[in-house]
Order: structure tokens, then sequence, then C-alpha cells
């Protein structure tokens, strides 16, 4: 929980939002990247997601099922949505 807090302060000093509605959905936004496009390296380079449900990013016979782009915060919070 620490990570997370860190990472999120760290994110938040950079953007502005008007009120409590923006910063409900910029902190929807940050829990979605960070549990699901962020590699984490404690995790092996697996999102939290992908370590939850056990999977193997690995795995060169099981090829991802979709690959998007995923972007918010003005760019700030950037990576790829890989559906397996």
């Amino acid at each position: 929980m620490e990570r997370f807090f860190g990472t999120l302060k760290r994110y938040l000093k950079q953007i502005q939002f008007d009120n409590k509605t923006a910063l409900d959905g910029l902190l929807k936004d940050f829990g979605y990247w960070y549990n699901q496009i962020r590699p984490h390296q404690n995790l092996g380079g697996l999102t939290p997601l992908e370590a939850w449900d056990g999977v193997d990013a690995f795995d060169l016979n099981q090829p991802p099922k979709e690959i998007r782009f995923y972007q918010a915060w003005d760019g700030l919070l950037c990576g790829f949505h890989i559906r397996r």
C-alpha cells in the first residue's frame, strides 16, 4: 500500500483537478492503470491483475487476444492493456 500511495501522490502532484467529482474520476483511472496496465517489478513484470489471476504473461504458446494502448491524465498514465 505504501508503494501505491507513493506512486499516486507523485502523479497527483502533476495534474490539476477542480472538484471532488473530477478527483473521483482521476482516482478511478489511476486504479485501473496501476492494477491492469502498469507492470510491477516486484511481480516479475506482471500487473497485479495478472499476478492475482495466475496468468503466465511470458508463455509464448498463448499469445494475447488483444493489445490496445491506454492513456489517461493527459498522457501521464500510459501503457498497453493486454487481454489474454
